[in-house]
């Protein structure tokens, strides 16, 4: 493995830890933005 090698691996992770830290703060921000809608239409 050479070093051009290494650092288009370790790109490749860092786009994929990206892409999981986004789709988790979409799955974490969905029940709130639930709990939103539900406070507000109970006002």
């Amino acid at each position: 493995m050479t070093k051009l090698d290494e650092r288009l691996s370790l790109l490749e992770e860092a786009k994929l830890e990206k892409e999981i830290d986004s789709s988790r703060e979409l799955f974490v921000g969905i029940p709130s933005l639930l709990e939103r809608l539900i406070l507000t239409f109970k006002l």
